[in-house]
């Protein structure tokens, strides 16, 4: 279900930027990390508010990306430990 609002509050920012620094060895340039910044706040805003989902909605995100190299070990490889 959407948000009801068209703003992230510092709650909500909160929880995307812990999905980033969990995604951040899968991000190699800080243009990857906005992109990816984006993509999670219009997956909030559409929505998709749980942690767990959204960091599989990136792992999802960045695995289509063929541009963006993987280091070791995926955000979802770190929740998985």
């Amino acid at each position: 279900m959407p948000t009801t609002h068209q703003f992230l509050t510092s709650r909500d920012l909160e929880k995307i930027k812990r999905v980033l620094v969990n995604a951040r060895s899968a991000l190699s340039e800080l243009r990857m990390e906005r992109e990816a910044a984006r993509f999670l706040m219009q997956r909030y805003l559409e929505g998709m508010t749980d942690e767990p989902a959204l960091a599989d909605a990136l792992d999802g995100y960045l695995a289509k990306r063929h541009d963006w190299q993987f280091a070791s070990g995926s955000a979802k490889d770190k929740r998985a430990h």
